[in-house]
């Protein structure tokens, strides 16, 4: 399990309050618990006939002051076998069952509708004890562009200008979901079938894209960082280049490049991993050597201040005293 964040972990004025709020985040970590909990109260599986056999605690990550979000692998037996389905849990303040309703309100409207069946709710739950609203990964009103992983179709207008030739038709569209992060972003590989109208030939591809919550700026700084990157000795040729950029499509906040396959450095043995080395070190001396003005930066005051909140909230779940340094 990880704790991750990229912000300051805020503590509360009212130590009642927040004493009640980590009881609950105890609870919601709590692997064994929340099996239980799912197990009896999870709409979905038991819908789908899922049987829970384990849940997995991934990561915690702080949401303003005492709300905090939860990612589980939740390991379940079904009618096509084991696998994993990827959760969401939002421990929230107030009353749940409001926050819940407001939530499956977003997902239904129109741009962001992100729930297949509009006159069911299917992904979407709460657990009133502990406080969670719990969802499947891919569902995320923050990030209206995950419509086109439910809804596949109506995303083939906006990339059969990129994919296309002359004479070329693009027929299917098949979202791979490869990461998600609650509110913030999601990485989707998305293949596709292209059609020759002449010779009816058909030919496969992929693309990947980067999705972004709605009024971020993220994409479009992606977008200029791929553009420049290229420019700067990480081009198709390279050794270690960037991925073609495709296209930036600002309306939905989404970044299409092409989908380069690639060895994590990790996995390389021997000779390989030397060699993986190597070009990374190259690469690495390419970028020091660049120009390239970052937009953001991370200081070392925002790590210290970022670990300080850690270590506050990890003392406070943990029942640990405070160090004095």
């Amino acid at each position: 399990m990880l704790f991750r964040s990229s912000m300051t972990v805020a503590t509360a004025t009212n130590p009642t309050a927040r004493a009640a709020v980590i009881e609950r985040l105890r609870t919601a970590m709590d692997g064994d618990r929340m099996r239980s909990l799912l197990a009896e109260r999870w709409d979905y599986g038991r819908n789908h006939a899922l049987a829970v056999e384990d849940c997995e605690l991934v990561r915690v990550m702080p949401r303003g002051t005492d709300e905090f979000v939860l990612e589980y692998a939740v390991h379940v037996d079904g009618p096509e076998g084991q696998s994993v389905v990827p959760l969401f849990a939002e421990l929230v303040r107030g009353d749940v069952l409001e926050r819940y309703e407001e939530a499956v309100t977003s997902l239904r409207k129109a741009r962001r509708g992100q729930l297949k069946d509009p006159s069911t709710i299917e992904g979407v739950g709460a657990l009133p004890d502990p406080g969670l609203i719990i969802r499947l990964a891919g569902l995320d009103e923050r990030v209206p562009a995950l419509r086109f992983v439910q809804r596949p179709r109506q995303v083939r207008p906006l990339l059969e200008p990129l994919l296309t030739e002359p004479g070329t038709k693009l027929k299917h569209v098949w979202p791979e979901l490869l990461g998600h992060r609650l509110g913030k972003r999601a990485a989707v590989r998305m293949r596709y079938e292209l059609k020759n109208k002449e010779t009816k030939q058909r030919t496969a591809g992929a693309v990947f894209v980067k999705m972004f919550k709605r009024r971020s700026d993220r994409g479009h700084e992606l977008a200029e960082t791929h553009t420049a990157l290229a420019e700067l000795g990480f081009a198709a040729d390279a050794p270690v280049r960037v991925p073609t950029l495709l296209a930036y499509l600002p309306d939905w906040e989404m970044l299409v490049t092409e989908n380069v396959a690639g060895v994590k450095l990790a996995d390389l043995e021997g000779d390989d991993f030397s060699e993986g080395v190597r070009m990374a070190s190259r690469a690495i001396a390419t970028l020091h050597a660049c120009n390239l003005a970052p937009g953001r930066t991370h200081t070392v005051a925002d790590e210290i201040a970022l670990l300080e909140g850690w270590e506050r909230l990890t003392c406070e779940v943990g029942h640990l005293p405070r160090p004095v340094c």
